[in-house]
Parts: C-alpha cells; structure tokens; sequence
C-alpha cells in the first residue's frame, strides 16, 4: 500500500491509504483522487466502515460496525442505508428489512430479544405504519 499526501491525492488511482486530519484513515481502492470500489474506513470516533464505495461515498454492499457495539450489515447509496439490510443492535434486538435514505422505509421485521417478540409490517421513515405482531 502506498501512502499519499494531500497534494497528490486528487491524482491517485489503485489501492493505497489515506490518513484525514479528522483522524479517519482509509484503505482501499482509489479513483481519480476519490474512494471507489472496495475499501474499509477506520473513523476517529470508532466506527468502521468495511465494503464497497463510490464517488466517496459508501455505496453498495457494505458492513459498518459503530463504536456502541452496534452493526449495519447491507446495501448503501450515496452514503445512506439503502436496499436491504440488517441493523444488529448491542442488546441482541435487530431489524431485518428494507432501508431508503438512511432509514427504515418499506417491509421489515423488528426483533425484540428480551421480549420474544416480532413486529412485522410496512415502515415508513424510521415508523412503523402498518403491523402485524407475532
């Protein structure tokens, strides 16, 4: 892996690693100075992105794993949870569904663990519209 600095990174095609002033630190494929293909993000705060990018932005199938203990295992686009996907939370409760724009949008299943208790049904930004408890 070959490390750029800032002047040349806008150049860069191919693998290598980028260190951000933020503190993220990037490993991946590269095109034309911009995250493409597959990479894995390491972010300051303590999340990991693993999966693919495009234009820089997390964008098709891809897993990130939050500092919390949380985990996102699915599709992206432009950045946002997209597609279907799974949202594994620390406390073993999950929601398997459809996603749009970053949120819970279209058929899905939440489950509670400490419950035993699924609510299945149609979510519509991050709510649940329509229900059918099991």
């Amino acid at each position: 892996m070959v490390k750029f600095t800032k002047e040349i990174l806008k150049k860069i095609n191919g693998n290598g690693i980028y260190y951000y002033e933020c503190g993220d630190k990037y490993e991946g494929n590269w095109k034309n100075g911009k995250r493409e293909g597959n990479g894995i993000c390491y972010y300051g705060n303590g999340d990991v992105y693993n999966g693919e990018w495009k234009n820089s932005k997390k964008n098709g199938k891809g897993i990130i794993v939050y500092k919390s203990g949380n985990k996102y295992d699915g599709y992206w686009e432009e950045g946002k949870k997209s597609g279907k996907g799974i949202y594994y939370f620390k406390n073993g409760d999950f929601f398997k569904g459809e996603w749009k724009n970053g949120k819970k949008n279209g058929k899905g299943v939440f489950y509670y663990k400490d419950k035993n208790l699924e609510e299945e049904g149609f979510w519509e930004d991050d709510i649940l519209k329509k229900e059918d408890i099991k």
